[in-house]
């Protein structure tokens, strides 16, 4: 709940027991722990200023193993993380600025945290990621990301933002929560024009675009994509829509799992262009689209590992026609 004056507080801890499990073989059995004595820790504050225009708010995780046993030494012995968000509108809530910065900081065995490293999130073993060093030895591992978010969100017919989104190596907060991605750095700029009153033939329509740059801690560029998409809503209810984007030379630092960045783009090859659209009304609703990728990334990435040999089983681009029955 609310206080009246517009505090939020939440805490929430569990404890999970040891746990083992009984491995059997030919005449033999016997128990193994597969799960320390663990601890979870979660608290949230969050305070509204100015009737809900501006809210300021914080978290905490914990996560603490009591680790005696010699096969989990992999886990990690100890995460705690922190975050502080900040939103911000102004004009009756027409333009808004949103933040949040938060860090991680975890410690393990040696095992543990070398698993960390070498981990896809982040690979610290790159032989051209010379701004991260792979650390045998390190027993602690610390990270931080943020992202800023400035816009215009109501009133009138134009709406626009940037964003601006980083996270560092070696940021992690998967003990208590789920990270996909660290060492990136992502910018985002969109603009449209939304119309929601009847004009003519439609009912609303809008336009809109959208761009997107990334590249990673060591200040090298990684990827862009830029989209367009139109909406059409009828007056018998009947809508249509398309979009179109582009993805020009990119490099992927994951795809080589541990190697070096891949010049390519797209997801399959040098380039990606994609348009799609879908015209119907109510729950029926056909959609179609093109995708073109160049075939000549994907030759060398078949080459270049087995392991993705089934990962791109087709070269070429995929068309489809689908009639899909979509509940809403």
């Amino acid at each position: 709940g609310k206080s009246a004056g517009g505090l939020s507080l939440g805490v929430l801890q569990s404890i999970t027991s040891r746990e083992q499990a009984t491995i059997r073989g030919p005449g033999t059995a016997r128990d193994v722990v597969v799960e320390p004595l663990t601890s979870y820790t979660i608290g949230r504050l969050q305070q509204d200023f100015e009737e809900g225009n501006s809210t300021l708010g914080g978290i905490v995780t914990s996560t603490n193993r009591f680790i005696r046993d010699p096969q989990l030494q992999f886990m990690n012995r100890s995460a705690l993380t922190g975050g502080l968000d900040l939103l911000h509108q102004w004009n009756d809530k027409e333009y808004y600025v949103a933040a949040k910065f938060f860090g991680s900081t975890i410690t393990g065995n040696v095992d543990a945290l070398q698993l960390l490293q070498g981990s896809s999130a982040r690979y610290y073993q790159r032989p051209d990621a010379g701004y991260v060093h792979f650390d045998s030895t390190r027993t602690r591992f610390s990270g931080y990301g943020g992202d800023v978010k400035v816009g215009k969100g109501s009133k009138g017919f134009w709406r626009y933002s940037t964003e601006l989104n980083w996270r560092s190596p070696g940021l992690d907060l998967n003990d208590l929560g789920f990270m996909q991605i660290a060492d990136i750095v992502k910018l985002d700029n969109s603009v449209s024009y939304f119309v929601n009153q009847p004009v003519g033939i439609f009912r609303t329509y809008s336009i809109g675009l959208h761009e997107t740059s990334t590249g990673d801690f060591g200040i090298r560029y990684l990827s862009s994509s830029f989209s367009t998409n139109v909406y059409l809503e009828f007056l018998n209810n009947w809508a249509c829509s398309t979009s179109l984007g582009y993805m020009p030379q990119a490099l992927d630092t994951r795809i080589l799992r541990g190697g070096e960045r891949h010049a390519g783009a797209g997801p399959l090859g040098r380039k990606c262009v994609r348009a799609d659209g879908s015209f119907g009304k109510g729950i029926l609703r056909l959609q179609f689209g093109d995708n073109h990728f160049d075939r000549e990334r994907q030759q060398v990435l078949l080459r270049a590992t087995r392991a993705l040999r089934h990962a791109f089983p087709h070269p070429q681009g995929v068309r489809k026609l689908l009639l899909l029955v979509e509940s809403r």
